[in-house]
């Protein structure tokens, strides 16, 4: 569930940033004087470039809000957070890994992820394996390895602004 609430909160990253996008293009073809039609032509067709760079607006989000808080607003909302196998948060470079190996934990409609997770004990994934780090919910996890709530805020903020960013750039690549 919480991947199903990241998925949604990207998507409506997405798109925010096709309406500011158009907006800002019309104001350019406004006050350039060039017909809007003209000014939406610097905008590319999605391909490639649009594609990877919105995987790398979706890791940007995983990996910031894990790294810095521990959890991103689906887990939040779920009541659960990313720590170290050893009970530590989880770092920034242990979110890196986990955010990118969901590319392989996805395969097969999860079928992968399910196969580790039933065969571990503590229900890792193979990202979570190899990046060593275990998901827990919020009330077992051990006293002082939670981050303050205050800081989830700045960090999703943060992290919304980078995803922003890099959807952005994928339409004027």
């Amino acid at each position: 569930m919480a991947r199903i609430i990241d998925m949604i909160i990207h998507f409506g990253v997405g798109l925010f940033s096709g309406i500011f996008a158009a907006l800002m293009v019309g104001i350019y073809a406004a006050v350039s004087g060039t017909s809007p039609e003209a000014a939406m032509a610097t905008m590319k067709e999605s391909g490639a470039a649009a594609f990877l760079l919105s995987l790398l607006g979706s890791i940007l989000y995983e990996s910031i809000c894990e790294g810095l808080h521990g959890s991103t607003a689906g887990k939040y909302l779920m009541g659960m957070v990313v720590l170290r196998e050893d009970g530590s948060p989880c770092t920034y470079v242990q979110a890196i890994g986990r955010a990118f190996a969901f590319f392989i934990d996805g395969l097969f409609f999860g079928l992968v992820a399910y196969s580790s997770m039933k065969d571990s004990p503590r229900d890792q994934r193979y990202g979570d394996k190899w990046s060593g780090t275990i998901v827990v919910t919020r009330a077992s996890a051990p006293e002082g390895t939670l981050r303050m709530p205050l800081r989830f805020f700045g960090v999703l903020l943060l992290a919304l602004f980078l995803d922003g960013a890099a959807l952005l750039a994928g339409m004027f690549v």
